[in-house]
């Protein structure tokens, strides 16, 4: 019974040596990992953008010309407003539309509801959506009537 616990303990010294060595290769590899990784060039993305800012004035001013012209371009855009208006009676499951009668406009002929842009003398969306139905049908809602519904957004 002594020879069959001393080996047993003998196989579990060994079993535990062995996982030891393999740990110490696992632990030796995540530290040339880490050393490798440290070694690495870090990399400052804002530097290296005004860089190459740099060498597109020097090198390529014409593109840095058109580009500035792109920007200032796009920063004058002025954003439409639209309004659409559902025209509707409580209780009845019918909507205004009308039909497009000049035929110099666009879509000339087709079917629509009331609306249109919003002006800059319109205080709100509102106010323009009660300009327009007006405007379009000869109907002169309550702003009080008016039910805002969604926002359309549209590039």
């Amino acid at each position: 019974m002594y020879k069959a616990l001393y080996f047993n303990e003998e196989a579990i010294r060994k079993e535990k040596e062995e996982e030891i060595k393999e740990y110490q290769g696992l632990f030796e590899t995540y530290q040339k990992q880490e050393e490798e990784r440290n070694e690495e060039p870090t990399f400052d993305e804002e530097v290296f953008n005004q860089i190459l800012a740099e060498l597109d004035i020097t090198y390529n001013p014409e593109k840095v010309e058109q580009e500035k012209k792109i920007m200032e371009d796009l920063n004058n855009i002025k954003i439409k407003e639209y309004v659409s208006i559902i025209l509707r009676r409580p209780n009845i499951p019918k909507i205004w539309v009308n039909k497009r009668i000049n035929p110099n406009k666009e879509f000339y002929k087709h079917w629509q509801c009331p609306g249109g842009h919003v002006e800059d003398t319109n205080i709100s969306t509102k106010h323009a959506a009660l300009r327009k139905v007006l405007e379009e049908t000869g109907i002169q809602p309550e702003l009080e009537e008016l039910e805002y519904m969604r926002t359309n957004h549209y590039f």
